[in-house]
């Protein structure tokens, strides 16, 4: 604000510059004491700097390590996720789960529903088993019964599966 009625006025001041460059002069010489006075300010709390007496006495009143923010972050990332499954799994309306996928899924969080499938154990959960007597299908998944998710490919939970299982009175090969 100072500086617009500077620029607006422009007088000449009596060293022979404008007003702006008294400003100038008047806002270097404000900076000048702010940085003096931040010298004897102590360090920010949450900032370690063990070398200062400051740091020292910080260090000895919490027991509680520093946590990175980073970590911080992403701890904080998987506990909302975890809420965010938790949520899905008890809600009723179709529009609530939509909007929850939705919302995952533009952070980065995959809903997994493997039907059509071949069932692998090390990336599903058996939920249960359907008799087919159509040989194609045997081993496939069936249907989801609860959503699986993966976080940019890093399985949060695997989906629980129904798989078809052949009839055993009609396990005859493909080619009898």
């Amino acid at each position: 604000m100072l500086r617009n009625q500077a620029l607006r006025t422009a007088k000449t001041s009596p060293e022979g510059g404008t007003d702006e460059a008294v400003f100038a002069s008047k806002a270097t010489r404000h900076a000048h004491r702010c940085r003096q006075s931040a010298k004897t300010l102590p360090p920010m709390i949450g900032v370690r700097d063990d070398d200062t007496e400051f740091g020292k006495h910080m260090a000895a009143l919490s027991d509680e390590p520093l946590v990175d923010p980073l970590d911080r972050a992403l701890d904080e990332r998987e506990t909302l996720l975890r809420l965010c499954m938790y949520a899905y799994d008890r809600a009723r309306s179709t529009g609530v789960t939509e909007r929850l996928e939705e919302g995952m899924n533009s952070i980065g969080v995959a809903a997994l529903r493997p039907r059509g499938e071949p069932f692998d154990p090390s990336r599903h959960e058996a939920g249960g088993t359907v008799h087919t007597a159509d040989h194609t299908l045997d081993g496939l998944i069936a249907e989801t019964e609860t959503l699986g998710f993966a976080d940019r490919g890093r399985m949060l939970r695997p989906p629980v599966v129904v798989v078809y299982r052949l009839d055993s009175g009609t396990a005859n090969s493909p080619h009898d």
